[in-house]
């Protein structure tokens, strides 16, 4: 493998491993408080394989843009005024954010 191509696959492996580390503490709490995040989930488990198994840029960018996605799976903050809102849903909405700036960053690789 050339210098260029190293250098390439150790910068995607790196926003691969950001990527699994901004999903998984949102998997972890939303599987504590029992919610169906099968999305979250979803991109946890692939950017594991991933890791394990090997990607080309077409993973990495069908990933990231997975990772961007819109709305999160729950009643966001925002609906506080539509009634209660549980107390997890401040933390999930900042790691959401994460979430979705690592994916814009392995969307961008």
């Amino acid at each position: 493998m050339r210098f260029l191509d190293r250098l390439r696959h150790r910068r995607d492996r790196r926003a691969l491993v950001r990527f699994l580390a901004a999903c998984r503490p949102l998997d972890d709490l939303l599987a504590s408080e029992g919610v169906p995040a099968s999305s979250i989930h979803w991109l946890v488990t692939t950017a594991q394989a991933l890791l394990a198994d090997g990607w080309n840029r077409a993973d990495l960018h069908a990933l990231g843009r997975a990772g961007m996605m819109g709305a999160p799976p729950w009643p966001t903050g925002r609906a506080a005024d539509q009634g209660p809102v549980p107390d997890w849903v401040p933390a999930a909405d900042t790691l959401f954010t994460r979430v979705t700036s690592a994916g814009l960053a392995l969307r961008a690789r």
